[in-house]
């Protein structure tokens, strides 16, 4: 299923988001490596919102 909107997520599950995000950024992976994962999950999964949010990043 694509997400049209990342607002329909329910609330525990962006909480997990949330915290996937927190702990990928205390890796040690350079931030625009992850920005670009990011991107490429956000295509897989069709969330045009996250999209925008990850190209400037990632530019």
């Amino acid at each position: 299923m694509r997400m049209t909107n990342p607002a329909f997520v329910p609330p525990d599950a962006m909480k997990g988001i949330e915290q996937l995000l927190r702990a990928t950024t205390q890796g040690g992976v350079p931030q625009r490596t992850l920005e670009l994962v990011g991107l490429r999950v956000s295509r897989i999964n069709g969330c045009a919102a996250c999209i925008q949010g990850h190209v400037p990043e990632a530019a």
